[in-house]
């Protein structure tokens, strides 16, 4: 078990009190260049995003992967829409272009390589589909290596968004 899936098993019945805020600050940003269609929350949590889509009465299906099963436990039992299931975003268990989005919110400074992150969501992202990635500020670095991933696998850079409220930036790809 990896020891990001370990902290955040950790503090899976808090992390809404903690963090909740602040993640449905990034969803304000990032919610308009969501729209009808097949998504997939990439790092899910606990479904934060689902009730966040569910609340705004966007259409879209919604399936959220975390690696964390304590995540995915809280997730279920909120009982929102969508599936939950527990897996490796570096190793998606879906078919080639299925999604019209992936976002992964606060997920790639978790990861051991972010190349195979942005190469699995090219795999299940259809033609035209929307890739939306966060990279928290205090780990600006990111940035390049996500931007480098991305262009690496056919990406082009829709829109960057500096959102100093939520200490975070939002990069918008589209495949």
């Amino acid at each position: 078990m990896s020891s990001a899936a370990k902290y955040y098993n950790i503090i899976s019945s808090v992390y809404d009190e903690l963090y909740g805020g602040e993640q449905r600050r990034k969803y304000e940003l990032l919610y308009r260049f969501l729209g009808k269609g097949l998504l997939l929350d990439a790092g899910c949590g606990t479904g934060l995003l689902s009730e966040f889509l569910a609340e705004r009465k966007l259409c879209c299906e919604y399936i959220g992967v975390d690696v964390s099963i304590g995540m995915i436990q809280v997730a279920r039992r909120k009982g929102r829409r969508g599936s939950f299931i527990v897996g490796c975003v570096e190793y998606l268990p879906f078919r080639r272009c299925v999604f019209d989005y992936v976002v992964a919110v606060t997920l790639v400074q978790n990861l051991l390589d972010i190349g195979v992150f942005i190469k699995e969501a090219v795999r299940v992202l259809r033609k035209g589909g929307v890739l939306i990635v966060t990279v928290l500020l205090k780990k600006r670095d990111l940035v390049n290596d996500v931007l480098d991933a991305a262009f690496h696998n056919g990406l082009r850079l829709m829109c960057c968004i500096w959102a100093p409220r939520s200490a975070d930036e939002i990069l918008v790809f589209v495949k």
